[in-house]
């Protein structure tokens, strides 16, 4: 088998030519950004070369136990409850869809950022799950403050204390709290749509790391909804999520609206993911696709599809009333 080291170094000797490919989608204003923070991420494998739905296999497995121990010794401030649900949520997710990005400080230095991308197993590693977690890591920052530090990703931001006996630990604060049930799906999406753009890119480019086909992710079905607004408004969107900086994305679509168009995505998003298979296959069956769902009159829609139908012009409707309200507004 592989070596954990191995693996780690296989995408490692890929930053250079990822790092261009970023810069080329988000241009050279962020290269310093872009190359911070992918010169300084591990990746970490935690999955298994054959699946299994025996827990006590997976979570002993030798990839899990070496990424545990590569975590319990890296020089970045892990909170053990968060990398430890993470570790587990990448093996029972699948390694073809399923990642997670966790960027932290240094432990000698809470002003320098560091980042783990945590994947599954190399052979079922694809494109679309590593530049959609790379996405997540150039999208980070680290803002160091009296108690601790805050490690800011996109739109959402969670704070990090040190507890009575010495050991990090998340302390979120009411505002992250309320801010990740209402913007996490649409954080989501952002990311993917954003990610896509650079595995577009390395496709064209002949870049191919991981050998599983790319699949497309749960948060593709708010596309046909949002991806007009995400283009039309691209200079907004990119600036929130890879500075942080929301004010101007708030100002033109109001602030209550975007918790509304937040709110109505994590809608479907959870939706879609409860019941995707029966969706599609019945779309499949009926010979309908998402776009004519968001059109068609509902009687003409079979029973089972019309909350998702719904749902989708529920977010139709917000972005409507948005660009109504700034039919005059110029990026």
């Amino acid at each position: 088998m592989v070596s954990f080291e191995q693996l780690n170094n296989k995408i490692k000797e890929q930053i250079p030519q990822i790092i261009e490919l970023f810069v080329e989608v988000y241009g050279e204003a962020y290269r310093n950004r872009i190359a911070s923070r992918l010169n300084n991420t591990e990746f970490v494998f935690a999955g298994l070369k054959e699946p299994s739905s025996n827990e006590d296999f997976l979570l002993n497995s030798e990839y899990r136990a070496s990424a545990k121990d590569f975590l319990s010794k890296s020089d970045i401030i892990l909170a053990e409850d968060t990398y430890d649900k993470m570790l587990k949520d990448c093996l029972f997710g699948g390694g073809v869809t399923s990642g997670g990005a966790f960027v932290s400080a240094k432990k000698d230095d809470l002003k320098s950022i560091s980042s783990i991308c945590l994947l599954g197993y190399f052979d079922e590693l694809s494109n679309c799950v590593l530049f959609h977690e790379l996405n997540h890591i150039v999208s980070s920052d680290i803002y160091q403050n009296a108690s601790g530090f805050t490690s800011r990703s996109g739109l959402l931001r969670s704070s990090y204390v040190v507890d009575d006996n010495g050991n990090w630990k998340m302390a979120e604060t009411e505002k992250e709290q309320e801010d990740v049930e209402i913007f996490e799906s649409i954080n989501e999406v952002f990311n993917d749509y954003l990610s896509l753009k650079v595995l577009k890119l390395a496709e064209a480019k002949g870049m191919k790391l991981g050998k599983a086909e790319n699949a497309e992710a749960t948060y593709a079905a708010a596309y046909p909804m949002l991806s007009s607004f995400i283009e039309d408004n691209m200079n907004m969107i990119v600036k929130a999520m890879l500075e942080g900086k929301t004010k101007d994305l708030n100002s033109y679509a109001g602030k209550e609206n975007f918790i509304k168009l937040a709110k109505a995505t994590d809608d479907l998003i959870a939706f879609e993911s409860e019941y995707a298979n029966e969706i599609f296959k019945r779309m499949k069956h009926f010979n309908i696709d998402i776009k004519k769902l968001l059109n068609d009159k509902m009687e003409n829609i079979p029973i089972n599809l019309r909350s998702y139908a719904s749902m989708g012009r529920k977010i139709c409707d917000i972005v409507e009333d948005i660009n109504n309200t700034n039919e005059d507004y110029l990026e």
